[in-house]
């Protein structure tokens, strides 16, 4: 069971209560203790699916600590530009051949993207590889934890830029990885941040807040 990748899907549960000698009440509880956790997924019909959801109890926590989406949306945006310029330079300084074939892979999809809810994934895909290669497990599962909001404020700026923009942009914060330039990592970075920050805000000004929408 420990070497189920990533999407694969836990073997039958008579056989998982043979493996392990418990009851069936048992097994459902540890399931269920999973699923909480956003490691396990129930899929009607399916069967029981291994994810890799831990931010989720994270995004719902601060959906309650921070009612207006907007402030929720912002915030995000500063933790990103306190986090991810940092987290860029040191990128350059470890980065490894994968990193960066995976890096460069995921910025030729982002260059193709057809469709802005595509473009989203890959970009958070692509500053989430970043965060992989810095080495630091805690700063990774930070900016997971806000990779949904982070999808939702990508479509908003996006919306009102361009893919081509972010497309630009990355490509600067990658030539500068490649080269293994911390402080042009980090400056190329802090200047992608910086321009989404005020496409976000822009678009925010032009929509209604949560308390609009429901008066």
């Amino acid at each position: 069971m420990h070497s189920l990748p990533p999407n694969g899907f836990l073997p039958p549960e008579h056989e998982l209560t043979a493996r392990f000698g418990v009851s069936r009440t048992v097994l459902r509880e540890a399931t269920k203790r999973l699923e909480s956790l956003g490691l396990l997924e129930s899929r009607h019909g399916v069967g029981v699916q291994v994810v890799h959801r831990l931010h989720q109890s994270v995004t719902r926590s601060l959906s309650v600590l921070v009612s207006d989406r907007h402030q929720l949306l912002r915030q995000t945006m500063e933790v990103r530009q306190m986090l991810e310029v940092e987290t860029a330079r040191r990128a350059a300084e470890q980065l490894s051949t994968q990193a960066i074939t995976t890096l460069r892979h995921l910025h030729e999809q982002l260059t193709h993207a057809d469709s802005v809810d595509e473009a989203a994934r890959l970009d958070v895909a692509f500053h989430q590889a970043i965060a992989s290669a810095a080495g630091n497990a805690l700063v990774a599962l930070l900016l997971d934890s806000i990779s949904d909001l982070g999808a939702e404020s990508r479509k908003l700026t996006m919306s009102r830029s361009g893919i081509l923009h972010a497309v630009q942009q990355h490509e600067q914060i990658l030539t500068a990885l490649e080269r293994r330039d911390g402080e042009a990592a980090g400056d190329a970075m802090r200047i992608h941040l910086n321009h989404a920050s005020e496409d976000l805000l822009a678009q925010l000004s032009n929509r209604p807040t949560d308390a609009t929408v429901k008066a």
